[in-house]
């Protein structure tokens, strides 16, 4: 899972003292790590680490600029949303052929070009994860999505995307990456 910078107290950081693996498989490892906090107290504090700490997440735009969404189940909320295509990077993977891969097996989509966005970590406080954003406009379809054997996705839809912004376009986007990533493209097309 590669080395990390184990920080120093005495600049202010949450410093590392011991590395203590409570889990691991072939997903990620959780740590419950001896810290010492910048006050000198020592404790604990988890983290979790992927194997490759790479992402990407696309927000696909049709050329009638539709947002496209995956209605995808997620386990720990036992229940069904919409939110943007994203998955993992292979090692030694470009992050953009990555994210073209996983718009096209999670949408049946492509696009001509993709625009970065910027980096997006949702749990910097436990976990080491950075999220390569992409904006993909004038997607259009080139094949049926193909997700893989341990996703639950079940189809996609195109939404107005001004229908995010009242209270009512929340219900099913509980995903925050969603969110934030429709609000970018919008805030930008407001320019």
């Amino acid at each position: 899972m590669g080395n990390i910078y184990l920080g120093d107290h005495k600049k202010g950081e949450i410093q590392i003292s011991e590395q203590v693996s409570i889990f691991k498989n072939k997903f990620l490892e959780i740590f419950n790590d001896r810290v010492i906090f910048p006050s000198g107290y020592n404790g604990t504090y988890i983290r979790i680490q992927y194997p490759n700490d790479l992402s990407v997440a696309v927000l696909p735009v049709t050329e009638d600029n539709r947002v496209v969404m995956i209605r995808n189940f997620r386990h720990a909320l036992r229940g069904w949303g919409y939110e943007v295509p994203k998955g993992g990077v292979e090692p030694g993977e470009d992050p953009v052929v990555a994210a073209h891969r996983e718009l096209l097996e999670e949408t049946g989509l492509v696009c001509d070009k993709l625009e970065y966005l910027g980096d997006y970590s949702d749990s910097p406080a436990i976990c080491r994860s950075i999220l390569k954003c992409y904006l993909a406009r004038g997607c259009r379809r080139a094949n049926d999505a193909v997700p893989e054997q341990t996703e639950a996705i079940s189809g996609i839809r195109t939404f107005e995307p001004r229908g995010f912004l009242g209270p009512e376009g929340s219900l099913d986007f509980t995903d925050s990456l969603s969110q934030l990533l429709v609000y970018k493209y919008l805030f930008s097309e407001m320019k």
